[in-house]
């Protein structure tokens, strides 16, 4: 249970990241910003949750610039935030 809470909670800082971000989130990008909020990952960890982000079509990948949010990934911050 405290597994899912703690993806649950990273994959909210990340979809709020890429909402709030005017230009692509590498894996660097959202490291810093989950450890800001206590979540101690390593940048290939970010890189993986981006990953799984684009598989679920949350986000977008802008070639090597990063990741960007989609439609859906606005929706599921939404949900997330209720």
């Amino acid at each position: 249970m405290a597994e899912r809470n703690s993806m649950r909670s990273i994959e909210l800082v990340a979809l709020e990241l890429l909402h709030a971000s005017e230009e692509p989130v590498g894996n660097h990008r959202l490291m810093i910003a989950l450890q800001n909020e206590g979540i101690d990952i390593a940048e290939a960890t970010a890189g993986r949750v981006l990953r799984r982000l684009v598989a679920q079509g949350y986000a977008r990948t802008l070639g090597k610039r990063g990741r960007v949010l989609t439609a859906a990934g606005h929706m599921k911050l939404t949900a997330l935030k209720r």
